[in-house]
């Protein structure tokens, strides 16, 4: 049973390295930006600026959801503890065993929240910062608008 659990994750984590390396070909496609002094016009200023706004409650939401999930992710753990008693040496490793493999699926959808979320409030941030600034942008910055163009 611990071997399955072993190679879930490990297809997990190979999954979560092909998206880092596939996102990257994104990020390519806006290198030459990094050196080109780019202007916006009055009027797509004002519609990034108004889903800025609207986004503005989705964010919140979404920091709460994953603030919560990770707070209580320690329930299903501390759940199991209170069965230990009644329970044979089998059963509690399987009580276990699913205990915390909730526990890390609610981790994940939290932390999932949080960097989406994150990473498009930042990207709206760093495209104004660039408006007034008008300086070299960094790799982060391109992974952020780049994240930012392909969300919307």
């Amino acid at each position: 049973m611990t071997a399955l659990g072993v190679i879930i994750l490990l297809i997990i984590v190979a999954t979560g390295v092909a998206f880092f390396i596939a996102s990257n070909r994104y990020i390519k496609i806006y290198e030459k930006l990094e050196y080109e002094n780019c202007t916006l016009d009055e009027e797509p200023t004002k519609q990034v600026e108004a889903e800025k706004e609207q986004y503005a409650s989705t964010y919140t939401a979404m920091t709460i959801t994953a603030t919560v999930l990770c707070i209580i992710s320690a329930i299903p753990i501390l759940c199991g503890a209170f069965f230990t008693q009644h329970l044979s040496g089998n059963q509690i490793d399987s009580l276990m065993i699913g205990s915390v493999a909730i526990t890390l699926i609610l981790i994940a959808i939290g932390v999932f929240f949080f960097v989406k979320t994150n990473t498009i409030e930042d990207g709206y941030d760093i495209f104004f910062k660039l408006k007034t600034t008008r300086r070299k942008t960094s790799w982060a910055v391109k992974r952020c608008a780049n994240t930012l163009l392909s969300t919307g």
